[in-house]
């Protein structure tokens, strides 16, 4: 009876143990299930939402600095900035900052057409809530696609703006109607519209804002001295933004939709439609 006993308590002992095993193995399965579904999530609202990105990006630094995965150590691990963005970078710098003096506002900024981008850079702009200066990155994939910070600009460079562009309702509308319509007396404000997030360059012809791409390339236009530039536009003191456009049709008619305006618009923008250049007051 005792020994009956003893095999049957050893019996349920080993069923015990497997039981346990089994719910061990299904805490690890669902463990791990939920990490791939946060990195995921995570993944999706970084590519959509390039403020979340900047969000998570200061807060996994200081974990990110300890462990590389495999990658070469930091000291080691050096990478070359490509020569045409950082010149798009310093030349843009120093317009916005430039530009941010002027006293006067609804004007153009003339600036040099910028080169093209190599290695998947882009330039970031962002404006910084606790002081309303825009900060300005370059930012490139390494061997890895690991997006590093090649450069910053200065904190005592950043110029008192928020990134914006002229596209989507109502800004684009109001911006039309105001200067190629000539409708002055019933337009409102804003002729931008304004994120106090991010705006990226992605090469010389796009900008992003969130998941949406803009265009910005021009026709061909050139200054007095026959350089080839392109305009941004000083909507308020505080706004230099980023005209977009997109191709138009081969009529040369200017006209605009929730994407930008018309490309044939941007060369008459100062001499037809006489939108005029900022200078300093």
């Amino acid at each position: 009876m005792k020994k009956n006993t003893k095999i049957k308590n050893f019996g349920r002992l080993r069923i015990f143990e497997k039981n346990s095993k089994k719910a061990q193995q299904k805490k690890l399965v669902n463990i791990l299930l939920i990490t791939i579904a946060v990195v995921i999530i995570v993944m999706i609202l970084m590519g959509i939402f390039p403020q979340f990105r900047t969000q998570v990006k200061s807060i996994t630094k200081p974990v990110t600095d300890l462990f590389t995965f495999g990658q070469p150590d930091s000291k080691d691990f050096e990478m070359t900035l490509p020569h045409n963005i950082e010149l798009t970078f310093d030349k843009l710098a120093s317009k916005l900052k430039q530009g941010a003096k002027f006293s006067s506002n609804r004007c153009l900024i003339e600036i040099e057409e910028f080169k093209d981008f190599e290695n998947d850079c882009r330039i970031i702009l962002h404006s910084l809530e606790e002081d309303k200066k825009m900060a300005m990155e370059i930012e490139c994939p390494d061997e890895y696609g690991v997006p590093r910070t090649l450069k910053t600009l200065p904190k005592e460079d950043r110029p008192e703006l928020f990134p914006c562009v002229v596209a989507g309702k109502p800004a684009i509308d109001n911006f039309y109607n105001y200067w190629i319509e000539g409708k002055k007396e019933r337009i409102e404000i804003p002729e931008s519209t304004a994120y106090a997030s991010e705006v990226w360059i992605t090469d010389r012809y796009t900008v992003q804002v969130g998941k949406s791409k803009y265009d910005i390339e021009d026709e061909e236009l050139k200054n007095e001295k026959g350089e080839e530039i392109t305009y941004l536009y000083k909507a308020e003191h505080n706004r230099i933004c980023f005209i977009t456009t997109y191709n138009g049709d081969i009529l040369g008619i200017c006209d605009y939709d929730n994407s930008g305006l018309d490309d044939d618009c941007i060369e008459d923008l100062n001499s037809k439609y006489k939108i005029p250049i900022c200078k300093e007051s």
